[in-house]
């Protein structure tokens, strides 16, 4: 992912998605959502994961700070960056 960020302002890598029995259940969290770039993909069907994400510290100056009404930072944060940056989706798996 680091090597992604001299290229990207937020990466977003894959994950598995588990039950609260640790079985997983999605192999791919990026298959189930169907994730990708775009912000109008993203407005409609959110896959950004704030565990799941890097992002360079010159975001920072446009996603800070969060709106009141804003509850999923995630979602924010990806959007914006999305509109005013470059984002890279990397599959892991």
């Amino acid at each position: 992912m680091h090597a992604l960020l001299q290229s990207n302002d937020l990466v977003l890598s894959d994950c598995q998605v588990v039950n609260e029995k640790s079985t997983i259940i999605h192999e791919s969290f990026f298959r189930h959502r169907g994730s990708r770039t775009g912000f109008q993909h993203n407005l409609y069907k959110n896959s950004y994961v704030g565990c799941c994400m890097a992002f360079r510290r010159e975001i920072v100056k446009y996603v800070l700070p969060f709106p009141p009404r804003v509850h999923i930072h995630d979602w924010w944060i990806g959007l914006l960056v999305e509109a005013k940056g470059r984002v890279c989706f990397f599959p892991s798996h």
